[in-house]
């Protein structure tokens, strides 16, 4: 049963409704087509390679068989022995027949390579045809789908299994364009996290040097030197990046479940040693968390390319499925098969589960370790000890992973490293740093 108001759409839109289907009917069958002579291409190809060698070997097998017998007819060594053994005529013959036999060989697969080429050409010529068909055809095809998309614009209650199957597309859709967004998101997230990773490993060697150099004794107590200074000045420019790379990681992914705090404070340069241990310390934490968000973010990434692969292959089945019982609907009330009615609705659509959740905008921090993906451990060399010895390349993500599994879950949020106790109240703190704020509210 259709109600009147689609049946009127529908005996209105009748006329290019059945020249589409008219059109149409060829489709399957011009596909199939195409793919044959595609295939054809493919075979006649390697054909003709082969051939191309065969040709080549006996080639060379016919010269070597013509210059036996130019030997034999003049004057050589070769010759001269045969004439005084008295077998020159019967070598003769005998070199004449091997390079006969080698030349028929050689002119039949030039023949046999002529065909097979003319037959790769009309093969050609008769898929290029079959593209512009097949092209022709989809252009029917959207314009088919654009009109049963306008009669079926506003639904109707009496087609259930229609209304059914548009609220599952455009739910597939949705989540589609959510998984593609957000794996932007996750890949630009996930450069800015690696490359802050990578100047807190630097951070934290220049603190360490810091923290152990040992100056020189004057007057009786310690006093820092040039080159103490120039290991801290150097690690708050190290910071400094630090923190602008997570800034950006935040603007780009807010919903990172970890906090990350890389800010330090070397405004006055008393107790250098006990400030720089604290920034260690603090740093070395801030590194764990960096560890544990890249995973996630790594996680989550792998997870939305399954997503996708799924939503695709989701998407093109509900379209089929819809446009076949769009153009049911359609062929019956034409057919005036279809009873029209105006009695109830039919019941609601109930959404299935998501093919692909994104992240929460306030993800908890929980403890329990991710369980959906294994993911190649991210070093940690540089977060283990308060004076690490991490390298650039350590710091980095590794280079070998394994082949993505995508899971069909979002991931757990990470565990949270714990910051050390609050710095001593004596050092001051310097509120000029622009990204203090944001590092602190992570």
């Amino acid at each position: 049963m259709v109600s009147s108001v689609l049946a009127q759409r529908i005996q209105a839109q009748a006329s290019e409704y059945l020249e589409l289907s008219q059109t149409l009917v060829r489709q399957h069958e011009t596909r199939i087509a195409l793919e044959n002579a595609t295939n054809e291409i493919a075979n006649l190809t390697q054909r003709i390679q082969a051939k191309q060698l065969e040709l080549e070997v006996l080639s060379k097998n016919s010269k070597k068989e013509w210059e036996d017998v130019r030997k034999m007819r003049h004057l050589t060594l070769k010759s001269a022995a045969a004439m005084l053994k008295g077998k020159k005529s019967q070598k003769l013959a005998k070199e004449e027949a091997e390079y006969q036999r080698s030349f028929e060989l050689e002119q039949r697969a030039k023949l046999e390579l002529e065909s097979l080429q003319a037959e790769l050409g009309a093969t050609t010529s008769k898929e290029h045809e079959l593209q512009q068909q097949v092209d022709i055809l989809g252009i029917a095809h959207s314009d088919m789908v654009q009109l049963l998309n306008q009669l079926f614009a506003e639904g109707d209650e009496q087609c259930p299994q229609e209304k059914l199957l548009s609220a599952e597309l455009r739910n597939y859709v949705e989540q589609h364009e959510l998984a593609t967004r957000d794996k932007e998101r996750f890949s630009a997230a996930e450069h800015n996290i690696t490359s802050a990773m990578r100047e807190n490993a630097k951070t934290l060697q220049l603190l360490a040097a810091a923290a152990q150099y040992e100056p020189f004794d004057i007057f009786g107590g310690p006093m820092m030197d040039a080159q103490q200074i120039a290991y801290v000045q150097g690690a708050q420019n190290r910071n400094l990046e630090c923190q602008r790379r997570i800034h950006i990681a935040r603007q780009t992914l807010p919903e990172i479940p970890v906090p990350l705090d890389t800010y330090i404070d070397f405004n006055n340069y008393v107790d250098i040693r006990v400030q720089a241990q604290y920034a260690l310390g603090k740093l070395a934490v801030a590194q764990r968390n960096m560890e544990n968000a890249q995973k996630w973010i790594k996680q989550y990434g792998a997870y939305a390319d399954g997503a996708i692969v799924r939503l695709k292959a989701a998407l093109e089945t509900t379209q089929e499925s819809l446009e076949k019982e769009q153009r049911r609907i359609v062929d019956a009330v034409l057919g005036g098969n279809f009873q029209v009615d105006n009695g109830e609705a039919a019941p609601a659509y109930e959404q299935p589960p998501p093919v692909y959740e994104p992240p929460a905008p306030e993800e908890g921090q929980g403890s329990e370790p991710p369980q959906n993906l294994e993911l190649p451990a991210t070093p940690n060399t540089s977060a283990t000890s308060p004076t690490p010895t991490t390298t650039e390349a350590s710091a980095a993500p590794s280079a070998t992973s394994s082949p993505p599994t995508y899971p069909t879950h979002p991931p757990h949020a990470p565990p949270t490293a714990t910051s050390p106790a609050p710095m001593p109240g004596s050092f001051s703190h310097n509120t000029n740093n622009p990204f203090r704020n944001q590092s602190q509210t992570s």
